[in-house]
């Protein structure tokens, strides 16, 4: 049985759930200066900033974490108005997040989104049993986000959510929405 903890932080606009996996948090861009005092952004990982019609996928391997790379984006990259926060919690190489973030890039690009990345992501060296543990890290990244937050990452374009949020209300009108067990 997996366990979900949806934790509460000092403002109510910012969302942090830990499961035995990850930490994601997300919060708005006028949220940042609540977020960035969060412990969990001390940490490496991945980070999506997403805006109206462009979205940024980067990542943090470095000990000070995503913290300096989110600070960086709050103000060099005005478009933005959301960021999504992926923090695992077991040891991951910068080949590992290296790996994550051109996958990420590659598939958002596949899908049409208008991204505000200017490489595909960096390339290092990748064992296979290291990239297995970051499909599978990947995988339960995407699950979590589409169950808990009905966000699907590699569909962040405003038609597509427009579409989605009307397919939502008709299934909360017919009485066809499931919940997340």
């Amino acid at each position: 049985m997996k366990k979900l903890t949806i934790n509460e932080t000092s403002d109510d606009s910012i969302i942090q759930i830990d499961d035995q996996y990850m930490t994601i948090i997300m919060f708005e861009k006028k949220d940042y200066h609540n977020a960035k005092e969060l412990d969990s952004l001390t940490k490496t990982g991945i980070y999506i900033l997403i805006g109206n019609d462009k979205v940024y996928v980067g990542q943090s391997s470095n000990q000070k974490g995503v913290a300096t790379r989110i600070k960086r984006h709050y103000s060099n990259k005005l478009w933005w108005y959301k960021a999504i926060i992926i923090i695992p919690k077991f040891i991951m190489t910068k080949a590992h997040y290296d790996y994550l973030e051109k996958t990420i890039i590659m598939n958002m690009n596949r899908h049409g989104n208008n991204l505000d990345n200017k490489t595909y992501g960096n390339t290092s060296p990748i064992v296979q049993e290291d990239q297995y543990q970051a499909e599978l890290f990947l995988a339960h990244v995407l699950k979590t986000l589409s169950q808990i937050f009905h966000i699907e990452i590699y569909h962040l374009n405003q038609q597509y959510y427009i579409e989605h949020l009307e397919r939502t209300v008709n299934q909360l009108i017919a009485g066809t929405l499931e919940d997340y067990e």
